[in-house]
């Protein structure tokens, strides 16, 4: 399904869910696999970020205020 399809339907554009969801059937694997997946990447990038901050001793995401121009519903 295309994105005008979802559009047309009202339904949400596809996402990392719809895309795991969908390797996970094609190979076959057991139902709640691509939660799995999807678990695991995560906790790899957190422990990749917080590795890197122990390694320079500081946060990676310093605290900033955001100037641009306001997008999204609350627009």
């Amino acid at each position: 399904m295309d994105v005008e399809a979802t559009v047309e339907r009202g339904l949400p554009a596809p996402n990392i869910d719809f895309m795991l969801a969908a390797l996970a059937r094609l190979a076959g694997m057991r139902r709640g696999a691509s939660e799995a997946i999807f678990g695991i990447a995560r906790a790899a990038g957190w422990l990749a970020h917080a590795l890197e901050e122990y390694r320079r001793r500081s946060d990676i995401r310093p605290r900033a205020i955001y100037v641009g121009v306001p997008v999204g519903p609350e627009r």
